[in-house]
């Protein structure tokens, strides 16, 4: 993986060097192993006269994983007029360099950047859509003075961008486009207000007002004529596809066939992400998404896979899949490692996880993301990760539940709000059960989306923030942006999935595994976002993935006679942190420190009689408030962070 940075000026203005060099060098976590720089100063439009010059510069780090020796960046073609910065991997480009080759293109590298550059030189913008792999990238081509960048299909990799019609800044990360600007741009409410909802901030939106990220799935053509944008793929092509290549249409319901293919599928996937001229690992948490993947690996590789697990300071059992993860372990002989997560990481590790955020994003799960990270970069540079299962096969609750919907909302609001809601609330006592069961009553389906993934409810937002107007209008806006994401797609159950892979997993999990990662020099890899696991993944019929009450029901039959039984028995278990406990005892002085007294209140948008209640019955024990205890936090260290 590595870090791009990059300046296209529609004024003709130079570009200093040095500029470049302080954006590029912002990066340097994301390329420890190289850097380079290039500049094109006036370059003439055809037909312009002297404003008709355009300048473009670009700025890479390098993390060598591929082609140790020849690989540097920025990358030209034969004749200089195209010239490219990459971070990523394409899993197929041995299969494009060959057809690339048959027809004349020759290669001065072995790396997957020239394949870009030479496929780009046979398809134009379209070459995006034969590449099989995770990627960001921006090409220059000086033959039609325009600027080309691409994301993947699923936002596996970032980018970022600003434009102001006189000039285009791009980056991996927001850090650097900030090093480019002459001011901060100011908040954007509307990003701040989904921030306290969702936990993260949907794109194309950031936190701050006119910086942009690319969606996925999205090439974006700049010149001086402006920006055209090109979504090149979409889930329900994926669908299409699936069915078409992978399963004849009485094999759609065959479970066997469905659950051979699926894993064969898999296999090729992680077999494909094995390439690599540098030591390779897994992160091992003992689920089965994991557990399969190191199996896989385990029958590839010659020596054994390298594991890293992550445990808790905690005499609490449930927040401790150590034991699982040891049992797999055990079981695909690995050479394991493990490190621990104790309250005071949260105090130390606060800060530097906040610089590492573009844009905040409040999930406890960046703790152990980043602390497992930093142990498995101690022994290998390309670590695999299991991200992506639960969205295609159907792995979370709320899924289950949006099946009981349909049957609940039959009940007579008499009873369900009299007699079924008040028993609820007395005999549940996990926070995200209970709201998730709260959502039920909801009969439009954004609106109980909304209720089953919120942080803050709409009153405990209405105290916060104490604006009733702003905030009925972006909760209005919030439901017409997932109105428009809900397409129909298939049956509820898939449209929920299709709605997840397109937000939660792009901008939260993903977002958080690239960010912990690459601030460590670690490239993570996910072999069930290959296309072609999400290919097939996405034509096998919902009920096949949810059965009954068993979630993931296909994907635990094609894996699990590779598994211990002891995985495939265990139930579902969420990345958690004990900090509902940490908060109210060993971190209790740091909550209150940061949260009662000067930065939450500097911020000029909570209330504080509000974060001082929010506090005190978190402390009393009369609510769970921890992850709405932890977004502020969040918050207070982004502040921070960005005043600078």
């Amino acid at each position: 993986m590595c870090g791009i940075c990059g300046i296209l000026d529609f004024n003709g203005n130079a570009i200093d060097e040095g500029l470049i060099s302080v954006m590029k060098d912002s990066l340097a976590h994301r390329g420890p192993d190289g850097e380079g720089i290039f500049i094109k100063q006036g370059s003439r439009v055809r037909g312009q006269g002297s404003s008709g010059k355009v300048q473009v510069a670009f700025g890479h780090r390098r993390l060598s994983i591929i082609d140790l020796k020849t690989g540097s960046q920025p990358m030209f073609n034969e004749d200089k007029s195209i010239v490219i910065v990459y971070n990523g991997e394409i899993y197929n480009f041995n299969e494009l360099r060959k057809n690339l080759i048959k027809k004349g293109h020759r290669f001065k590298t072995k790396s997957d950047t020239e394949v870009i550059l030479h496929q780009y030189e046979e398809d134009g913008w379209e070459c995006v859509k034969r590449f099989n792999g995770i990627f960001a990238f921006a090409l220059w081509d000086d033959n039609k003075k325009t600027l080309l960048v691409a994301r993947d299909r699923i936002g596996i990799k970032p980018l970022y961008y600003y434009y102001d019609n006189e000039i285009f800044i791009f980056a991996s990360e927001m850090r650097a486009i900030l090093k480019a600007l002459a001011e901060r741009p100011a908040i954007d409410h509307s990003s701040l207000f989904r921030y306290l909802i969702l936990q993260y901030i949907p794109a194309p939106d950031t936190l701050y007002k006119n910086i942009y990220k690319l969606m996925p799935a999205t090439v974006m053509i700049v010149n001086r004529k402006g920006i055209e944008v090109k979504q090149y793929w979409d889930i329900n092509e994926a669908k299409e596809v699936g069915a078409r290549r992978r399963l004849a249409p009485t094999e759609m319901t065959d479970e066997k066939e469905i659950s051979r293919m699926l894993l064969k599928t898999i296999d090729e996937s992680v077999t494909n992400q094995l390439i690599s001229d540098v030591s390779l690992g897994a992160f091992l948490s003992g689920g089965i998404d994991s557990s399969t993947i190191v199996a896989l690996m385990s029958k590839r590789m010659k020596e054994p896979v390298k594991t890293f697990s992550v445990g808790f300071d905690t005499a609490d059992p449930y927040y401790n899949e150590l034991n699982y993860a040891r049992i797999a372990s055990r079981y695909f002989k690995t050479d394991h490692h493990e490190i621990i997560v104790r309250p005071q990481d949260v105090v130390n590790l606060f800060p530097v996880i906040a610089r590492h955020l573009d844009d905040p994003i409040n999930d406890p799960a960046i703790l152990p993301t980043y602390m497992v990270s930093m142990l498995a970069k101690e022994h290998v540079k390309v670590i695999l990760s299991g991200e992506g299962a639960d969205e295609l096969f159907g792995g979370y609750l709320r899924y289950s539940l949006d099946r009981i919907a349909r049957y609940y909302l039959l009940i007579p609001r008499l009873i369900r709000d009299g007699l079924i809601k008040p028993f609820i609330d007395d005999i549940i006592d996990n926070q995200r059960i209970f709201q998730g069961l709260n959502a039920l009553s909801e009969p439009e389906w954004s609106a109980r989306y909304i209720k089953w993934v919120s942080v803050f409810d709409k009153d405990s937002l209405r105290a916060l923030l104490g604006n009733p107007v702003f905030i009925e209008e972006e909760w209005g806006r919030l439901k017409g942006f997932y109105d428009n994401i809900w397409t129909g797609y298939g049956d509820g159950l898939n449209s929920i999935l299709y709605t997840d892979i397109k937000t939660w997993l792009a901008d939260d999990l993903l977002t958080k595994v690239d960010r912990m990662s690459m601030a460590n020099g670690l490239e993570a890899r996910v072999p069930y976002l290959d296309n072609r696991v999400i290919d097939i993944a996405l034509s096998i019929p919902s009920w096949l993935k949810i059965k009954g009450f068993k979630r993931k029901y296909i994907f635990k039959k094609a894996v699990s006679n590779i598994l211990p039984n002891e995985i495939v028995r265990r139930s579902k278990r969420g990345f958690a942190l004990p900090i509902s406990h940490w908060f109210r005892n060993e971190l209790k002085d740091f909550v209150l420190e940061r949260l009662t007294d000067n930065s939450i209140r500097r911020m000029g948008y909570f209330s504080p009689s509000a974060v001082d209640r929010l506090l005190k019955e978190h402390m009393a024990g009369y609510s769970d408030n921890s992850l709405q205890i932890w977004g502020l936090l969040t918050l207070h260290y982004w502040f921070e962070e960005n005043k600078r």
